[in-house]
């Protein structure tokens, strides 16, 4: 029981890290992550490519676009 609430903690813990930024890293996959950043929040829609609403493909499109 013991190494199972180990396990637990370990996990739970692991989530509550904060990614790194993306500011920090160099090259397109960073710039690619900071614009994605700034479209937080932007409404979802099925077959959306942005800019005002994306489904999960449209966003990744828009951003390496």
């Amino acid at each position: 029981m013991r190494v199972i609430a180990a396990a637990l903690l370990l996990l739970v813990a692991g989530c509550a890290a904060t990614p790194p930024r993306p500011e920090a890293a160099d090259g397109l996959g960073a710039r690619a992550a900071s614009l994605a950043a700034r479209l937080i929040g932007a409404p979802y829609r099925a077959g959306g490519s942005g800019p005002r609403a994306f489904d999960c493909s449209g966003l990744v499109v828009y951003v390496y676009g």
